[in-house]
């Protein structure tokens, strides 16, 4: 990754996961030790809403930036 540089991750508007999918899927991002800016759509989860765990959020604090909605 080059220097000054940011991963951004966005699902689009249909794509739907299980609650451990997204967790599996986190936890992926947060090892890899970049930068990022993550959209998670609230209904990205089938049937509940998308809520990461606490330790990723604390994991990311630094170097993520997550949002429900990107234009």
């Amino acid at each position: 990754m080059k220097p000054n540089s940011v991963e951004y991750v966005n699902y689009g508007s249909i794509t739907v996961m299980s609650n451990h999918h997204l967790k599996e899927f986190a936890w992926g991002l947060a090892n890899s030790k970049y930068h990022f800016l993550w959209v998670v759509r609230p209904d990205v989860v089938m049937g509940e809403s998308a809520i990461l765990p606490v330790e990723f959020m604390e994991e990311i604090k630094d170097r993520g930036f997550i949002t429900s909605w990107c234009p």
